[in-house]
């Protein structure tokens, strides 16, 4: 497992082309979609497989809905 400071920090959020899953340090999206919930669940799934990570999911005017926390 890793260091809790090492924590992968995922963020659902939409943008001109649809919704992305987007990982903290990376330039570009990780997965992009046009459903929302396709992209909550590619996010969950990418979550679960680096733990520990966070999950944030942002509403459409840009604040955050909710946090995951996996592993934590």
């Amino acid at each position: 497992m890793k260091p809790v400071d090492q924590t992968m920090t995922y963020r659902v959020v939409v943008d001109a082309k649809g919704w992305t899953v987007i990982r903290d340090g990376r330039d570009d999206p990780i997965w992009r979609t046009a459903e929302k919930q396709d992209a909550l669940e590619y996010g969950r799934r990418v979550a679960v497989s680096n733990q520990p990570a966070r999950l944030l999911v942002y509403a459409e005017d840009g604040t955050v809905e909710s946090e995951c926390l996996f592993g934590l």
